[in-house]
């Protein structure tokens, strides 16, 4: 009887202890590797390094993602530039399945591009420019345009931030275009990211440009005609879709991204303006005087 009861303690204590390692040591079976098809077993493929992700993205690692490696430019980096010109389709697919050997983090790959077009359209005055276009053709007195001009170039100095920050706005565009995909919302931001990205490298030659023309109106549009295009051309090839069909969803999720946008904005300027208020102070007073 003692020894019975000796033998099922010892059991109960060996399947404790199993249970245990395996937490701790955090072993990961797979049948293959999603990157070679190799026969893997851990958690990195010993024939190319490929992480094993068996996991959906979310939300906290990607903010875990912007802060934490960011500004790490990767051996990747080119030739994902590459595959989202020839293979966009690939490129997001593969990220979003846990195939990330080989590619730069959708994040990284869209803060390098946006700065580099930042830094040149600062130095020849393509943002300012292009967004005093949308002024004039509302028909906007000169002192409107001048109050909108001193703003330009106050944002300016942000505008790498400027063309990311659109990326969570779109994202939720698509997520509610694409419901039917059932991606979760981390994954469209990577889909979001990586297009927005690729779109502003493939737009460099416009932002050039200003320096040689003055025919703003004109490259305000193409370039604005590019990026829903390119965009387009992205979403079209992620989800094996035709073209027309990708672009037309990314206009229903750029008008929504850019409705919540601007709501988001008006709400954060009344809260400011009860703020100052309740603090006896105006905000909006040198806009006021200019």
């Amino acid at each position: 009887m003692d020894s019975d009861k000796l033998g099922t303690r010892y059991k109960q204590h060996a399947q404790l202890l199993f249970i245990q390692l395996n937490k701790n040591l955090h072993i990961c079976y797979m049948d293959k590797c999603k990157k070679c098809n190799a026969e893997l077993q851990g958690k990195f493929c010993a024939n190319c390094g490929q992480k094993v992700i068996s996991t959906r993205y979310t939300v906290k690692e990607s903010v875990g993602w912007v802060f934490g490696s960011i500004f790490n430019l990767d051996h990747g980096f080119f030739y994902t530039s590459k595959l989202m010109l020839t293979k966009p389709g690939k490129v997001v697919n593969d990220f979003m399945n846990g195939v990330t050997v080989g590619y730069s983090h959708p994040f990284r790959f869209l803060f390098f591009w946006a700065t580099i077009s930042a830094i040149i359209g600062a130095y020849f005055g393509a943002f300012e420019e292009s967004g005093l276009v949308f002024n004039k053709m509302a028909g906007q007195s000169e002192e409107e345009i001048a109050r909108a001009r001193k703003v330009m170039l106050f944002m300016k100095q942000y505008m790498s931030f400027i063309i990311m920050a659109f990326v969570p706005f779109s994202a939720l565009g698509s997520y509610l275009v694409l419901k039917p995909k059932k991606l979760n919302y981390a994954e469209h931001l990577i889909l979001n990211s990586y297009s927005t990205g690729i779109s502003t490298a493939i737009g460099l030659p416009i932002v050039f440009a200003y320096a040689f023309t003055d025919n703003f109106n004109i490259l305000s549009l193409l370039s604005f005609a590019l990026g829903f295009l390119i965009i387009g051309r992205v979403y079209a090839k992620t989800f094996d879709d035709h073209y027309f069909v990708g672009v037309l969803r990314y206009l229903g999720s750029f008008l929504i991204g850019f409705a919540t946008l601007m709501i988001f904005i008006f709400v954060i300027a009344i809260v400011l303006a009860i703020a100052s208020k309740s603090m006896g102070l105006d905000l909006f007073e040198g806009l006021k005087a200019q």
